[in-house]
This record gives C-alpha cells, sequence and structure tokens, in this order.
C-alpha cells in the first residue's frame, strides 16, 4: 500500500454564451456569464492487486465559488438582468478508482467520486510521450 494525497486547484473559469429560448410563450435571448473557480484537497492509499492493476479511494473535500450574470429580453422589448452565486452544496465526499497499465505509456483510469449532492464518475485513457 502506498499513500497520496492531491491538491487541485482550476481557477478563471469564465464562461461566456447566448441562450435563445422561450420565456411564457414568448421568444428570449439570453447572455450568459459565468466566472467560477474549483479547488479539491484528497488524501487516500493505493493498493496493487496484480502487476498492472491498482485500486484507490480515500475522502475529499471540494470546493466551488464563482457567480453567474446574465441579460435576457423578451421580444416585447423588456430587459431582465439576473445575478446569482455559485456554491457547493456539501464539500466533503469520498472516491474510489482503479488504474490498468495497458502498456508502460497508457495507463487507463476509471473513478467515482461522491458527495450528499453529487455524483461523478470519469474515464482517462492517457498516452505518456
Amino acid at each position: 500500500i502506498r499513500w497520496g494525497g492531491l491538491f487541485q486547484v482550476n481557477w478563471n473559469y469564465n464562461l461566456k454564451g447566448n441562450l435563445k429560448t422561450h420565456m411564457n410563450g414568448e421568444p428570449t435571448s439570453m447572455h450568459l456569464d459565468y466566472d467560477f473557480a474549483e479547488y479539491q484537497f484528497a488524501l487516500g492509499p493505493l493498493y496493487e492487486i496484480k502487476e498492472k492493476l491498482y485500486i484507490y479511494g480515500g475522502p475529499f473535500f471540494h470546493f466551488v465559488r464563482g457567480n453567474v450574470k446574465s441579460k435576457g429580453s423578451y421580444e416585447g422589448g423588456t430587459v431582465s438582468k439576473y445575478s446569482w452565486d455559485i456554491n457547493e452544496r456539501s464539500t466533503f465526499g469520498g472516491y474510489v478508482g482503479a488504474q490498468a497499465n495497458i502498456s508502460e505509456n497508457l495507463p487507463f483510469y476509471i473513478e467515482y467520486q461522491h458527495t450528499a449532492s453529487a455524483d461523478a464518475l470519469t474515464m482517462n485513457l492517457i498516452l505518456r510521450l
């Protein structure tokens, strides 16, 4: 068993886009501006099941902070502006995953993460050059 940790920061997400939809039966056009960052801290063991196959898992803390601004207009000319904060519902969770080394330069990962309000399943195939 080997122990490891993770500190990951994804910042300066600044996403902008336009949305065309219908609200209350009227055509609506909205401009959205998202700005947020996320931070994750994890700790856990890595266990070698057999050669080239590992499992890992443990607890994590995940924080998301940011805001969304939108400006919309109805076909009738009414303009509305909204702004709200982005905050995670739960910060503590757990993860479990597996790593299979297909070759020396080609590991495959599959991981499941769970909190009280969200779940995630990820898969990665990485080619190391």
